[in-house]
C-alpha cells in the first residue's frame, strides 16, 4: 500500500514536471511558436491549430492531458476495476501535479512572490 501510494505521488511529479517542460521550457518554445503561428494564421477560433496552440499555452489544460496519458501507470488504489480506476485516477493524477506545481512555484519564488504574482495579493508595508 505505501509503494503503492508513492507511486502515485511520484506519477503526479512527474505530470507536473512533463507540464511544464511541455508549456514554459525554452526546448519546445520552438514549437509552440509555430503553433501560435499556424494559430494566428488559421484566423478561426476553434479547430486544432486553435486547440493545440490554447493547450500548449495553459498549464492547467495541459496538465489533464499529461495526467490522461499518465494515469494508465498509476496502481488500483480505488477501484480494482481497470477502467474505473484509470478515469478516478485522471482526476487524483490531475489534482495532485496542480498541487505540486503551486507548492514547486512557491519554492522557486518565495512566498511574498508567488501570492503577488498568482493570486493579486499584495504585501502591505508595515511602515503604512
Amino acid at each position: 500500500m505505501i509503494a503503492d501510494i508513492i507511486s502515485l505521488a511520484l506519477i503526479s511529479v512527474a505530470a507536473e514536471r512533463i507540464t511544464e517542460i511541455l508549456v514554459a521550457s525554452k526546448l519546445v518554445q520552438p514549437f509552440r511558436d509555430i503553433l501560435r503561428d499556424k494559430n494566428i494564421n488559421s484566423m478561426s477560433n476553434y479547430g486544432l491549430w486553435w486547440f493545440l496552440d490554447s493547450v500548449f499555452q495553459c498549464g492547467y489544460c495541459m496538465s489533464v492531458w499529461v495526467s490522461i496519458s499518465l494515469s494508465w501507470l498509476t496502481p488500483a488504489l480505488i477501484n480494482d476495476n481497470f477502467y474505473i480506476n484509470y478515469i478516478l485516477m485522471i482526476f487524483v493524477v490531475h489534482g495532485f501535479a496542480n498541487f505540486y506545481h503551486v507548492f514547486f512555484e512557491y519554492a522557486r519564488r518565495g512566498r511574498a512572490k508567488y501570492f503577488e504574482v498568482n493570486l493579486g495579493y499584495k504585501r502591505v508595508n508595515e511602515d503604512g
